[in-house]
């Protein structure tokens, strides 16, 4: 169980994402409930709710300032309605559909949060531990080396672990990158061309091997720098 946590919270540290025509149950798409229940709709289809949907995430993507997302509507069994909306590159015009590829990033948030929680509910830990008390090896901010990091701190973005170039170490390409780099000119080229040389070079690495190399004072890519000088610390929310 130790290991569990300790792999859930190297996760958390790295990232820090029924058919149509049919009756369609009112708690199946949360979100439209009250305003079904108000408007005294009891018996809508499953397309009605979609063409709906549809058309507020049009002018969401209209309007929002967004360049370009993905949604997609599932139930237990199939996925009831997915689309793309806007541009996915609005240098050369490519529109955002279901099969656009986008980085994961900080959808892993989503799962790390949940997962965390989950813990906190059946009492395996507490927010307020140091995270080091689950970790097989030891993450201290060198300028407050006194201070514990708290499990917390990692969930809201207070720990002090800066997020480095290293960073890009993490993008593991399964086809060699093209030369993007090339339709640039003077500064920009040379900068892409730097970032694709290093994605084409990654190599994949355990979760907890990459983690260490940024953060331990043993790591490879280790450096005082990749912490603030500041002391870990919590959100105060301002209502």
């Amino acid at each position: 169980m130790q290991r569990l946590f300790c792999i859930l919270l190297i996760i958390s540290i790295s990232i820090l994402v029924s058919s149509c025509g049919t009756s369609f149950n009112i708690k199946s798409i949360e979100g439209y409930e009250e305003e079904i229940r108000q408007s005294k709709i009891v018996n809508v289809t499953t397309q009605e709710v979609i063409d709906s949907l549809d058309a507020r995430l049009t002018r969401i993507a209209w309007n929002s300032g967004v360049d370009g997302f993905g949604v997609a509507l599932i139930n237990r069994e199939e996925v009831l309605f997915q689309k793309g909306y806007g541009i996915a590159n609005t240098e050369l015009k490519i529109p955002f559909t279901k099969e656009t590829v986008i980085p994961i990033a900080s959808i892993s948030k989503i799962l790390a949060g949940v997962s965390l929680m989950k813990a906190v509910e059946l009492g395996k830990l507490n927010l307020e531990d140091p995270i080091n008390q689950y970790l097989d090896f030891e993450i201290i901010n060198p300028h407050y080396p006194n201070t514990d990091i708290l499990i917390s701190h990692i969930a809201s973005h207070t720990s002090t672990l800066k997020y480095t170039d290293w960073y890009e170490h993490s993008y593991i390409m399964a086809e060699k990158s093209p030369d993007y780099y090339l339709k640039y000119k003077g500064r920009l080229r040379k900068e892409w061309k730097k970032k694709t040389d290093r994605y084409n070079a990654n190599v994949d690495m355990p979760m907890d091997i990459f983690v260490k190399s940024i953060y331990t004072s043993s790591g490879k890519w280790y450096s005082e720098d990749n912490y603030l000088e500041a002391v870990p610390w919590h959100f105060i929310y301002l209502l």
